[in-house]
């Protein structure tokens, strides 16, 4: 090659030098546009996120509140419709076993199930349940000085070992169905004259809407045969109670 003296090595040394130096810059420059590039998606993303989660906690928080408000109007045989339609779908749909201790239509079996379809439905189904508990422990002197019927609660909890507060709200957060045990049982049946307290409980699926966040189906499961001897031990029957009458 052709021989540089040493002014000229000198110079063309500092031209790469420089020309280093300006890579390096645009290489630095061309980091940063990226990083700053990936800070802002991140930021976008995290708070579509964040958005997302607070979405559904709203949502889970007002399944919940629905599902909790159905408990406590089953229990108390809320006879007003419109009451009811606040947290269930027109169509709501409600499964049980075929129950020989409540009066129910011949219209609703299916099989071994029964179905109750309707707010109507529903209103009829919880006036059958009360007429039994009213029947519990209503034989005997100790009832008369009562003018009201035996009181009786509905409780039910998400079906999983962790039963915090996280837990319960994620539960109903995260999926528009949930799966609950469930149970009902007199206060004070014992002051009717009852032999003993009458308890039924099981499992329970609610299923809600996905665009009102209302119940759209319960399905109760529990053993039919063993809560009916429940009752024939209270009430001291020799034989299961019949069918009270809701009126139906």
């Amino acid at each position: 090659g052709v021989e540089l003296t040493p002014d000229e090595r000198v110079a063309l040394e500092r031209e790469r030098n420089r020309e280093h130096a300006r890579n390096t810059r645009l290489r630095k420059k061309a980091a940063l546009a990226n990083l700053k590039e990936t800070v802002e998606k991140l930021t976008v993303k995290c708070e579509q996120s964040d958005r997302g989660a607070l979405e559904r906690r709203a949502r889970g928080a007002v399944k919940r509140a629905c599902i909790e408000t159905f408990f406590r109007y089953r229990a108390r045989a809320e006879r007003d419709p419109d009451k009811w339609a606040q947290v269930v779908t027109e169509d709501v749909e409600l499964w049980q076993p075929v129950t020989p201790h409540c009066s129910f239509r011949p219209a609703e079996v299916r099989g071994t199930r029964r179905l109750s379809k309707g707010v109507a439905a529903l209103v009829e189904d919880a006036a059958s349940l009360a007429v039994l508990f009213r029947s519990i422990g209503r034989r005997g002197a100790a009832s008369a000085k009562f003018d009201r019927a035996p009181r009786f609660v509905f409780e039910a909890t998400i079906a999983s070992r962790d039963q915090s507060e996280a837990a319960i709200e994620d539960a109903f957060a995260q999926a528009d169905v949930v799966g609950m045990h469930w149970s009902m049982r007199t206060l004070d049946a014992l002051d009717f004259g009852a032999d003993r307290e009458v308890a039924k409980n099981g499992m329970l699926v609610a299923k809600f809407d996905r665009a009102s966040c209302k119940v759209r189906l319960v399905e109760f499961v529990f053993d039919v045969r063993a809560f009916v001897e429940q009752i024939q031990r209270a009430l001291k029957l020799a034989r299961p109670p019949a069918v009270p009458s809701a009126g139906l």
